[in-house]
């Protein structure tokens, strides 16, 4: 159990203190021994939430003694040494809103049991505290988080934060953006949001973005969120987990990535994996398997232990056809691919000249991609380079889809995988030397493909 820290200027201002009510003694009969310790009992409420608070830790400040709330909120802390006391209380909600809730110091005598009543902030204290008055105002609804240092849970002051929405209320299609910056406590709050909205949330600082973390409000009106960031460069964060088919069978041989690096690995038989070697922070892992359709998990790894998902599969539908309207464009500049294009170093492939080529197969594309081949082997068709490069075989090729490593494993696999009805733009590099930093490989000198989906593109 860690000790109780001070709480933030945000959480002084919003810490309560615990009311203690009158029934402080026991009704039974005392023994005829005295009895040498005390005990506290009670149940915390989520004013927040209007219901009780389970699975938050109460702790005797300055002792080992602590209890965790059941679903009723109930608590009993016991064997207490008689003297003065402090409860602190802690649970995820309110490390996200940035509070620790402590009492004042309470005296117990030996044989006493104490009982107690625990309210959290009520989402109106909330509001005033955290929503300054004016600005862009259309719901009743806040998001409130913090941005925490990955491996040691510290206050990383003044990211960018920026939130992509879409109200679903209203059944509007546009893109809403709003954007805050974290205090030094690192908490931020983005109010006057709508009720019911879809979209995702990312920190940026210094160069570094987080991942995109999905948020949705179904009718709700406090919504809550951390992301971290790493301040070390060392990559030694684990991230296991397995994955598995809607009814539970495990999936073998399915390639799990994390975006923006480059490690990857394979399930094994019982669906289970293990990649190592990763930075700390919130990243996207990515799980693909020809036959499936992709799926995608934020994760929050941290070199203080492993981090363990389950991932279930779905399968694979083709996607209909998705005209062209210019609502790649914000994709294709978050991803960088606008940018790339500019410097000229590699092959572009944009989503106009997709759908002007209307491929029967994503390997249509490449046919006249120069620096690269199609070859024809039993059960597909192979991506391969035209020239050896660094040493490595004649035809190498790395293979990104959507920031994340794709291994190819057999002939067929890239159509098998990607549907060209989903294909948003891809970026070919002949050789390792024209390829960016971000998607060299290393160990591997090779020619590489970067696959963008429209998915991925269209996405918030």
């Amino acid at each position: 159990m860690r000790d109780c820290r001070p709480a933030p200027p945000i959480c002084a201002a919003l810490a309560l203190v615990l009311a203690v009510t009158g029934r402080g003694q026991l009704r039974a009969q005392p023994p005829a021994t005295t009895p040498r310790f005390a005990s506290i009992a009670g149940v915390v409420d989520d004013s927040l939430r209007r219901g009780p608070l389970a699975n938050a830790t109460v702790m005797a400040v300055g002792t080992r003694r602590s209890a965790v709330t059941n679903a009723s909120g109930m608590f009993v802390i016991d064997s207490l040494e008689p003297g003065q006391v402090q409860i602190g209380v802690r649970h995820p909600l309110l490390d996200t809103l940035g509070l620790l809730i402590l009492s004042a110091p309470m005296t117990l005598t030996a044989g006493q049991r104490l009982e107690v009543s625990v309210n959290t902030p009520t989402l109106a204290s909330v509001h005033e505290r955290v929503c300054t008055r004016g600005g862009v105002a259309i719901g009743p609804a806040m998001l409130v988080g913090r941005v925490l240092e990955a491996d040691s849970d510290a206050p990383i002051p003044g990211p960018s934060i920026s939130l992509v929405y879409k109200d679903t209320s209203t059944g509007d299609a546009r893109d809403h953006v709003r954007q805050a910056r974290a205090r030094d406590d690192g908490t931020f709050a983005i109010c006057g949001l709508p009720e019911s909205i879809t979209g995702t949330l990312q920190a940026s600082k210094g160069g570094l973005s987080t991942a995109e973390l999905p948020v949705t409000f179904k009718n709700d009106l406090l919504g809550t969120a951390i992301l971290t960031f790493s301040a070390s460069s060392e990559s030694v964060a684990v991230l296991e987990g397995r994955v598995t088919n809607k009814v539970g069978d495990p999936v073998e041989g399915a390639q799990v990535a994390v975006a923006g690096t480059s490690t990857l690995g394979l399930t094994r038989a019982d669906g289970t994996f293990s990649l190592t070697g990763l930075p700390s922070g919130t990243h996207e892992a990515v799980v693909r398997k020809i036959g499936y359709a992709p799926a995608s998990r934020v994760v929050a790894l941290t070199k203080r232990q492993p981090r363990r998902i389950t991932v279930v599969l779905a399968s694979a539908q083709v996607l209909a056809a998705v005209r062209v309207e210019g609502k790649l464009d914000g994709g294709l500049q978050t991803s960088g691919f606008n940018n790339r294009k500019k410097f000229g170093m590699g092959h572009f492939i944009t989503p106009e000249d997709i759908t002007r080529r209307r491929p029967d197969l994503f390997t249509d594309l490449l046919e006249t991609v120069p620096g690269f081949r199609i070859a024809t082997a039993a059960g597909g068709r192979i991506v391969q380079a035209t020239r050896p490069t660094g040493g490595m075989a004649d035809g190498c090729v790395n293979v990104f889809i959507d920031r994340s490593p794709f291994q190819m494993m057999q002939a067929g696999d890239l159509d098998m995988m990607l549907h060209t009805a989903d294909v948003g733009a891809v970026e070919a590099y002949a050789s390792a030397n024209d390829t960016p930093a971000e998607f060299q490989v290393p160990g591997k000198s090779c020619a590489t493909l970067v696959v963008w989906t429209r998915t991925r593109l269209g996405r918030p």
